[in-house]
């Protein structure tokens, strides 16, 4: 009988990465690049000099579709010119 294992961690986040600029390793903040169909884009800075030091991708896509239909689930002008149906 096969036992299925879950997984220990389902993502990591850094809380210190080396910066070249301080010439040590750093606390660092993360911050929302892109919000993609295949997931978020993260970019790490560090947080004494600013300077950047990282990036991450995540897989969880689903703020995508919250993205694109904007608010109370209306596309937005940019999506609606981007579609061919905005108002002219």
């Amino acid at each position: 009988m096969a036992l299925s294992r879950q997984p220990e961690f389902e993502s990591l986040e850094a809380s210190e990465i080396f910066c070249p600029r301080c010439k040590a390793s750093k606390p660092v903040r993360s911050r929302l690049l892109l919000v993609l169909p295949t997931g978020h884009k993260y970019e790490y800075l560090c947080a004494e000099c600013g300077a950047s030091v990282g990036s991450k991708m995540d897989n969880d896509a689903s703020d995508f579709s919250l993205a694109w239909a904007g608010p109370a689930g209306r596309a937005t002008p940019a999506a609606r010119r981007r579609l061919g149906s905005g108002r002219r």
